[in-house]
């Protein structure tokens, strides 16, 4: 039957005192810089999905509005450009 020398009960008694993952300082300091720079990418991934339109068959909601004259005529001048912000009062024809 073997027996344990002394160089054994070493290797065994520096196993048992070895830390768990989530004790150890090197751990925790790569934690504390890499969760942060992880949530803050994920901030900015999803600020970017809610901020842009995407779309894989070219169909995007909008609003419609229908515009009718309330006089007959033809169009003189065109006040507003293609995708411009309109407040209410603004002449556009």
């Amino acid at each position: 039957m073997p027996t344990l020398s002394d160089s054994d009960a070493t290797v065994v008694s520096a196993d048992e005192k070895r830390l768990p993952l989530y004790k150890r300082p090197l751990v925790i300091i790569i934690s504390m810089i890499l969760v942060p720079v992880m949530l803050g990418l994920a901030a900015l991934l999803m600020g970017h999905a809610w901020t842009r339109e995407s779309t894989d068959d070219a169909f995007v909601d909008a609003n419609i509005v229908f515009m009718a004259p309330r006089v007959a005529g033809n169009v003189i001048a065109l006040h507003v450009n293609d995708n411009q912000l309109v407040s209410q009062g603004d002449p556009l024809f």
